[in-house]
């Protein structure tokens, strides 16, 4: 099953969001929920669509600058695959506000989406916390002492199939 939405009479796809709603975006959660679905969505502040529209069709602007963007049929429950767009915003946003423009987004049947412009917020760079100045310590220390360089001597890498198999 997926997900559809009527819109009015030439049934276009939108986002199904309220525009007059600012949306946060956490400039330090770059591998956010979505990102554990899919790995493209990285760094991205995802909207689900209300339905699913050609590859490449559309624009995704902040602040008036083109965002790169990923738009997929996302699994969110054993029968519902619902499509969302994931514009690309980190490291764009700085702390603060800007607008967030999407549109020109075309379905199959040729319904073009309407320019829809939202308001991101974003949740400033988090400074180090001295409570976890410890704790920081003891992870670098252990990731500077598990570092293992490999002089790849005599194109040795990468390392081809050598007929192993994983256990299973």
């Amino acid at each position: 099953m997926e997900y559809d939405i009527k819109n009015g009479p030439n049934d276009a796809p939108y986002i199904l969001l309220n525009p007059a709603d600012a949306i946060e975006y956490d400039e330090n959660d770059v591998a956010g929920p979505f990102y554990m679905l899919d790995r493209d969505y990285q760094g991205c502040i995802v909207l689900p669509l209300s339905k699913p529209v050609l590859p490449g069709s559309g624009r995704v602007t902040l602040g008036g600058e083109a965002v790169p963007y990923v738009v997929k049929l996302v699994q969110l429950a054993a029968e519902l695959r619902v499509p969302m767009l994931g514009a690309k915003l980190a490291g764009r946003m700085g702390g603060g506000r800007a607008a967030l423009e999407i549109g020109g987004f075309a379905d199959e049947h040729g319904n073009v989406m309407k320019p829809q412009t939202f308001t991101v917020v974003a949740k400033a760079q988090a400074e180090p916390r001295a409570c976890d100045a410890e704790h920081e310590a003891v992870a670098l220390r252990a990731a500077q002492e598990g570092i293992v360089l490999m002089k790849n001597e005599g194109d040795a890498l990468p390392v081809r199939d050598a007929g192993l198999s994983v256990l299973g």
